[in-house]
């Protein structure tokens, strides 16, 4: 005589089995597709930045006006120095966007750590000092107020 009761347990066993065996599978493809964003997250940080970059190494008249801006800011004549303010304001946008990334746990914290030192460089510099007494960090409030300048 065959045991309904037997096989009908032997079918929950076997359908709890499976149900373990793809939670287990999406774990794994949930872990994998963290890591997958995070290292994106990563490499477009590293994009916006060589971007924001492109343009002061691009031409030599750009990188005197940089070089010359971080030194003494107030030596630019008055378009040299606009300029200088953009690339400022550039460069402080491209981190403004690493530090939303970093709180929404794309970039871990060492990266977010040395993205953060880079950064301070030109931030703690005369034209950077300049550049935060002109006003335009107002609107870069957030990723400024972790920098304890």
């Amino acid at each position: 005589m065959i045991d309904w009761n037997a096989i009908g347990a032997i079918g929950e066993i076997g359908g709890a089995v499976a149900v373990v065996v793809t939670l287990v599978f999406l774990a794994r493809q949930v872990k994998d597709a963290s890591k997958q964003f995070t290292l994106a997250s990563a490499a477009e940080a590293n994009d916006l930045y060589s971007n924001a970059w492109w343009p002061i190494y691009q031409s030599p008249e750009n990188l005197r006006i940089w070089t010359q801006g971080q030194r003494d800011p107030t030596a630019l004549d008055a378009d040299d120095l606009e300029i200088f303010l953009l690339f400022m304001t550039r460069l402080i946008s491209v981190y403004d966007t690493v530090v939303e990334h970093f709180e929404e746990g794309a970039i871990s914290e060492d990266k977010m750590l040395r993205y953060k030192d880079f950064t301070r460089q030109f931030l703690v510099s005369p034209g950077g000092v300049f550049w935060r007494e002109s006003g335009h960090y107002k609107m870069h409030a957030k990723g400024l107020e972790l920098m304890d300048l």
